[in-house]
């Protein structure tokens, strides 16, 4: 296991630390808008078993236009994709996740091949909503 000092911030020293990162500019590569959200890039939620409560960790936020906040929900911008445009090299893992694998934002397992096993979040309602606008509910397996 990884494990990373770093501090835990308030809600708003969060979202004005991501999004003074690069500039306030979206981290996605070409991508020339204003940042507008500071994206969890593992959602929140999954830190609630531990002190780090809300994942409030700048190497656990992307800074984002609309467009690409929107796109990053829905998982079609991977949480590695994020990290490697934000820079991050040590991000802080939730403990209930090992840091040696693959989850989309919501926590949920990605396979080699693209298929997915369900995470702790997967039944939550703004998980199935945006997987389901996705179109990638097709690719959890169904044990």
């Amino acid at each position: 296991m990884i494990i990373n000092m770093e501090k835990l911030l308030s809600r708003d020293d969060f979202r004005m630390q991501t999004l003074l990162r690069n500039g306030s500019i979206c981290c996605v590569t070409n991508c020339e808008k204003q940042a507008v959200d500071a994206h969890h890039i593992l959602n929140r939620n999954l830190f609630t078993e531990s002190n780090e409560f809300g994942g409030y960790f700048l190497s656990n936020g992307a800074q984002l236009c609309n467009d690409h906040h929107y796109q990053a929900e829905l998982t079609l911008i991977s949480v590695e994709e994020l990290r490697h445009y934000c820079g991050i090299i040590n991000p802080v893992i939730p403990e209930n996740l090992a840091d040696d694998q693959i989850y989309d934002c919501w926590g949920n397992l990605v396979l080699d091949t693209g298929f997915r096993i369900a995470g702790k979040l997967f039944l939550d309602e703004g998980c199935q909503k945006a997987l389901k606008t996705a179109g990638v509910l097709w690719k959890f397996n169904t044990y």
